[in-house]
């Protein structure tokens, strides 16, 4: 990211850096910034919940804590 500061008629440019994580759904890639990730997981086996919708594939272990996956 860059950008520039003007200020009562000077103009200095400043110069940000962010780091971004990227990744892949099907045929997309998306990206995020580092700042907005608290941790990331390898895929771990998916539990079938024989009640649950369609689009929901299952549940995965997060230490101890079901979470749901669609």
């Amino acid at each position: 990211m860059n950008s520039t500061v003007a200020s009562q008629g000077t103009t200095s440019a400043v110069t940000t850096t962010a780091q971004y994580i990227t990744f892949k759904l099907g045929d997309e890639l998306f990206a995020i910034n580092v700042a907005q990730v608290r941790e990331v997981l390898e895929l771990s086996q998916i539990t079938r919940v024989p009640t649950a919708p369609d689009y929901m594939r299952g549940v995965v272990n997060v230490r101890g804590e079901g979470r749901s996956c669609s």
